[in-house]
């Protein structure tokens, strides 16, 4: 089964087409079955698009073995680019809690989609590399906008679906799922020195999705690492199991004008209003914690 392929120029023609149609329906109240309709259309799509990448043929222990392992990658970041695309553009431009509900049924139908639960373990797991890039989506477009409603209820509402369990977050795709550390510093040669490479692969594919969004580059990584932050806080406070992974905010010292978690922070009662955290201690004493560990931990030095 060849991974699928289509001319680069259509895509882009296809993309700024939707992305009209996006913001078309956005801004109406009449238009809002027929914004639901055009977006669930968008999700399956991508299901339908990545349905048969091959999950079987991968020898880990060979030098081939990586370089599939690369090719299944980036098969689902072109199947999911202009989902991306709109998910960023709709999150910024939300404003009302019909619109943030409208991205949750985006990623629960992502997540919570027919996986295949035989083949290649590494491979398994990348079956959700598209949700692990569509949460990010909803984030980075949140944090764009400094309205982070549509991410927490996302994360607050959605189960993921592994090969192997149900978790109760969609965190949990972003801290221990999806993508493999090791697996991607030797398909990638750019990330063989990474200490976050899982992080550092992510930073890059969705730059292009939030350019027009954010003013620099720096404000950018400024706003992928808080949503970093987000989703290892939620996964730490709820899991109870270990920390899961962590990504480039674990390096970023916590005492250059309190960042990362200032977004976090300050939008506390977003987050408590969602349910993600049940009381304002909660909130606290769960930030104090995840804290101190991304503090201690030797990726910082």
């Amino acid at each position: 089964m060849s991974l699928p392929t289509s001319s680069p120029g259509t895509k882009l023609d296809e993309r700024g087409r939707a992305v009209e149609q996006l913001k078309v329906y956005l801004p109406d109240p009449v238009r809002r079955i027929d914004l639901y309709d055009f977006m669930m259309g968008e999700i399956e799509k991508v299901i339908e698009s990545i349905r048969d990448i091959p999950i079987h043929e991968l020898t880990i222990n060979e030098l081939t073995g990586y370089e599939r392992y690369r090719e299944r990658a980036i098969a689902y970041e072109e199947a999911v680019a202009q989902l991306l695309d709109l998910l960023v553009i709709g999150v910024f431009h939300s404003r009302t809690a019909e619109h943030d509900w409208l991205w949750v049924r985006c990623i629960d139908r992502l997540a919570t989609r027919e996986i295949k639960v035989s083949g290649n373990t590494l491979l398994l797991d990348m079956q959700q590399y598209p949700t692990l890039l569509a949460l990010y989506a909803v984030g980075l477009g949140g944090a764009a906008a400094d309205r982070i409603d549509s991410i927490a209820q996302v994360i607050e509402s959605v189960k993921m679906q592994s090969s192997l369990r149900s978790y109760r977050g969609a965190t949990s795709v972003a801290n221990v799922t999806a993508l493999n550390d090791d697996a991607m510093k030797k398909s990638f040669p750019d990330l063989d020195r990474r200490k976050t490479p899982v992080s550092d692969h992510l930073l890059e594919v969705l730059r292009p999705r939030v350019s027009g969004m954010v003013p620099n580059d720096n404000k950018y990584e400024d706003i992928f690492d808080e949503v970093e932050y987000l989703l290892g806080l939620f996964y730490a406070a709820h899991e109870g199991k270990g920390w899961g992974r962590l990504g480039r905010a674990v390096w970023r010292c916590r005492d250059r004008n309190g960042f990362p978690g200032e977004m976090v922070t300050r939008h506390s009662q977003v987050l408590i209003e969602a349910g993600i955290f049940n009381s304002r201690k909660h909130f606290e004493e769960a930030q104090q914690s995840y804290d101190r560990h991304l503090d201690s931990s030797p990726l910082r030095y």
